[in-house]
Formats: C-alpha cells, structure tokens, sequence
C-alpha cells in the first residue's frame, strides 16, 4: 500500500507542470466543464496550493 506521502507527491508532481489551460481541458475531459462549480474550484485551490509550496 502506498504511503500518503507519496501520494501527495504524485498529485504535487501531476499538477505542477500543469497550465491554467492544461487544467481546464482536463476539467473538460471529466464532465466538469462548469468553471464555477465546486469539483473546478477543488482543482484549482489544488493547484494554487501547490504553486505556492514550491516558491
């Protein structure tokens, strides 16, 4: 079984790299193609979230 550090670190590795734009088509490719809803607003305080560790 995974350790949740690892796991962290593969989200964190998953969504650094990743555009603005890169998150939305895959937003779009999952059915949440609704910018204001509340599975978009997760994703993108993930990413936020993540930028802001690596500074």
């Amino acid at each position: 079984m995974e350790s949740r550090k690892k796991r962290k670190e593969k989200i964190e590795k998953f969504f650094e790299n990743m555009s603005e734009k890169e998150l939305d088509d895959m937003l779009e490719r999952n059915g949440i193609n609704d910018f204001e809803s509340e599975e978009a607003d997760c994703f993108r305080l993930i990413k936020k979230e993540i930028k802001r560790s690596l500074r």
